[in-house]
């Protein structure tokens, strides 16, 4: 095992086979042309020297890599979902805060829906 140790200068300025250094694991494996692979297996095979040095599956993984880029499967713009709304939010227990806030939002947005279909159906 290998420890690479970075001071804060460094954050979200590094890429290579110890990742990213920004916090967010989910672009750690960035390829040297920028592309965001999920096999770990072939990002670390893209940074393999192609001397003719290279041996083991590494050459296979990366043809595999590079083809499946080609194929459109990994991507350069990285789209990343997760959870925006807390589970309090989502389903709220009754009686709580999150509940009042809930129902207060509800409220809010009936009225102006009403407000909205009084307005085009009197034709203003």
């Amino acid at each position: 095992a290998v420890k690479v140790k970075a001071q804060n200068s460094y954050r979200s300025e590094t890429r290579g086979l110890c990742g990213t250094f920004n916090t967010q694991p989910v672009d750690d494996f960035t390829t040297p042309q920028g592309y965001v692979l999920q096999n770990p297996y072939e990002f670390a095979a893209t940074y393999a020297l192609e001397d003719g040095s290279c041996q083991g599956p590494a050459k296979e993984l990366k043809a595999r890599a590079q083809q499946r880029i080609a194929n459109g499967q990994y991507s350069r713009n990285l789209v990343v979902y997760g959870n925006v709304v807390a589970d309090q939010e989502a389903n709220p227990r009754p009686g709580s805060n999150a509940a009042r806030s809930s129902n207060k939002n509800q409220n809010k947005n009936q009225n102006k829906n009403q407000e909205r279909s009084q307005k085009y159906s009197s034709g203003s």
